[in-house]
């Protein structure tokens, strides 16, 4: 059969057409599932054996079978391992959707399979066949995998960023648990060109129906549950709450894309935020606000819900409703008995902590500190006397501001960690002291989200001694010379004393009509 010949990195050679040929997203894939020396492995729609041949070259010496439904491609690949005599590798001529020699005793399987599903075809059938799901369908590739796979077995995939919603709920319609998922792009900065996923088999199904692969933009895998209204039975759709990327697109867990490509609509706490997202995705879905300032809008998403709509509620980074207000919508939603379901992802506080040097044993979440004067004096005077690690956010035109705040407060030696665009290209890290990153922010100006990440109050080499009514409201008038109003300074001058802060306050009066200045 006339051909031509590729040159793999270790000298195996591939026999090529002019219709039946590779690409680079071959290689890729081919690499992404790489089995082990002696596993058992299959190559599906393997048109010249590209992937087996690949794997060869690198070392694979198990059984692999090849399997592919063109006669010219599969030919090709037969001449190209009885040419260089490589006994393991079996090119099979069939269709994956009756193949079953040695089902249940693979350990890794990987296909190539037709990335369309309509649009102009090549008038050349091999090419056409190879491009569009014509004689194989993506369910048909996932129940072939599923049926070839030992249990724990993986299957890889590879395939364009607009399908990747529907990849990910077939897979799992099809007991095919996403573990890993890569996206591909040409540059740094550009839209993924494609994307590789690796789904493990598991034992037990991943929803009820098969139907639902086929009916993902209406829910895909998501479950239902039932709410009982006025004496009747519906079914209402759940609310999932939906961590995003903190920063960094590739960070976006499979089951993260998986849940907004299968949701009715999303409700995202600023819809241009998350219309990036879902164009990143290559997803379309309908979407409304539930910002601070529009919250009776959750009632209407409350309403959707309980009609039976599936919803993924999402904040514009990290875990949503921790210092966001999808709290009340989770809070209402739990009190109507609606289902709430976590998808959990990164978490800016908890990503900061494990990277800023303080202790980790114990720490408080302030937050986002109020914007009021009054209020934000009186909230760090609460902190005085707190020895767990306290970590707050902070936007980058607050920072100088808050700085200043937390130097008069804490005093300039306090320890703290700055983690500035976490995951981003300009992270930063940055482990200081309050006098410090007071004097450098100062002189330079801050740039993008920062955690700050502030180390407790010092424990006392040996226990302070009991403080008298007098010293306690001493202290409060001292807290007062430094801004805090007389509430708050009693407040923070009560803690760790006997005292209440009505006492310490009674107190402070008394000396402040007693000694005016």
């Amino acid at each position: 059969m006339e051909h031509s010949t590729e040159i793999l990195y270790n000298k195996t050679e591939v026999y090529c057409s002019a219709v039946h040929r590779f690409g680079s997203d071959a290689l890729l894939l081919a690499r992404f599932c790489e089995p082990r020396r002696s596993q058992k492995a299959a190559d599906l729609c393997s048109g010249c054996g590209i992937v087996s041949l690949e794997w060869y070259d690198r070392g694979h010496r198990g059984p692999c079978a090849a399997v592919e439904l063109q006669p010219e491609a599969s030919a090709l690949l037969q001449e190209a391992v009885a040419a260089q005599g490589i006994e393991h590798i079996t090119p099979y001529l069939a269709d994956l959707r009756t193949f079953r020699e040695g089902e249940g005793q693979f350990d890794v399987c990987a296909c190539n399979p037709p990335y369309f599903t309509a649009g102009p075809q090549s008038t050349d059938a091999g090419r056409a066949t190879a491009r569009h799901e014509t004689d194989c369908t993506l369910e048909d590739v996932c129940a072939c995998g599923f049926r070839l796979l030992k249990d724990g077995g993986k299957l890889s995939l590879c395939h364009r960023p607009e399908r990747l919603a529907e990849v990910l709920a077939v897979l799992r319609a099809h007991r095919l648990e996403p573990k890993r998922l890569a996206f591909v792009k040409n540059k740094p900065d550009a839209a993924p060109w494609r994307f590789l996923v690796k789904p493990r088999k598991t034992a037990a199904p991943a929803c009820a129906s098969n139907r639902m692969c086929s009916d993902y933009r209406r829910g895909g895998d998501v479950r239902r549950s039932k709410i009982i209204t006025s004496g009747r039975s519906i079914m209402a759709g759940i609310l999932y709450i939906v961590a995003t990327p903190i920063g960094n697109l590739d960070d976006m867990p499979p089951r993260v894309a998986a849940t907004f490509g299968a949701a009715d609509f999303v409700a995202a706490e600023d819809t241009r935020v998350t219309m990036r997202l879902l164009n990143y995705l290559g997803l379309k879905k309908p979407m409304v606000s539930y910002y601070e300032h529009a919250l009776q809008k959750g009632e209407g998403i409350l309403r959707r819900i309980e009609a039976g709509e599936n919803c993924a509620l999402c904040s514009d980074a990290g875990m949503p409703c921790v210092s966001d207000p999808g709290e009340v919508i989770v809070r209402d939603a739990l009190a109507r008995g609606i289902k709430v379901v976590p998808v959990p992802a990164a978490s800016a506080c908890v990503t900061a902590l494990a990277v800023s040097g303080q202790d980790t044993s114990r720490w408080v979440f302030e937050g986002f500190l109020p914007v009021n004067r009054k209020q934000k004096k009186e909230r760090l005077a609460e902190l005085l006397g707190e020895k767990r690690t306290v970590i707050f956010y902070e936007a980058p035109h607050k920072l100088r501001t808050t700085l200043d705040d937390l130097v008069n407060a804490f005093g300039p030696e306090r320890s703290i960690t700055l983690c500035r665009e976490l995951t981003k290209l300009h992270e930063e890290i940055w482990k200081t002291t309050l006098g410090e990153a007071q004097a450098h922010y100062a002189a330079n100006e801050p740039r993008g989200e920062y955690v700050l990440v502030m180390a407790g109050a010092p424990a006392s080499a040996e226990p302070e001694a009991e403080l008298t009514l007098e010293q306690a409201a001493q202290r409060a008038l001292e807290l007062t010379g430094q801004g805090f109003g007389p509430t708050a300074a009693a407040k923070a001058a009560a803690q760790g004393t006997p005292y209440s802060k009505s006492e310490v306050y009674k107190a402070l009066l008394t000396i402040q009509q007693r000694d005016p200045e």
